[in-house]
């Protein structure tokens, strides 16, 4: 790993159930609930775990602490998630969210990618929550420590 790197996710978990609570009240959903361990419906044996999900009201979504544009990782992130929620949810009875907290991040995933459009086709909104002040700093620290900022150094055949 490159040297100070820091893959330590607290702040972002931290961050994701800040995000949680105000998303409950938000879709007005006392029974939304974190983590669920669901079974997909068409794939015996095969789980996913979402970051929200609530039955009653045919909720279910991911959230993304991250701020800035998004790197090809991390698109591959979210498009693991999209796909993950669709496969859940391929005749669209529940409502689908991914919940980002950075208007960069919103406008890349609204925008004119194959993400966006998978997103589009496969009825998941993009809802930014956005964070107070202390809470987008902790988040940029942790980022900083993690070298999310940092441009990846090029391959040497040294």
């Amino acid at each position: 790993m490159p040297q100070g790197y820091d893959g330590n996710a607290t702040v972002q978990k931290q961050i994701e159930k800040t995000i949680f609570e105000k998303l409950k009240l938000l879709l007005h959903a006392d029974d939304l609930e974190r983590d669920v361990d669901l079974e997909l419906p068409d794939e015996p044996g095969m789980r996913i775990r979402p970051d929200f999900y609530s039955k009653s009201q045919k909720i279910i979504g991911e959230i993304h602490a991250h701020l800035g544009k998004l790197k090809p990782a991390q698109m591959r992130k979210v498009a693991t998630d999209v796909l993950k929620l669709h496969l859940y949810n391929p005749e669209n009875q529940y409502r689908k969210y991914y919940v980002v907290c950075c208007q960069e991040e919103e406008a890349q995933l609204k925008g004119n990618s194959y993400l966006a459009a998978a997103m589009r086709k496969f009825n998941i909104k993009v809802l930014l929550i956005e964070l107070c002040g202390q809470e987008e700093n902790d988040l940029r620290a942790a980022m900083k420590k993690q070298n999310m900022y940092r441009n990846p150094a090029p391959d040497t055949d040294d």
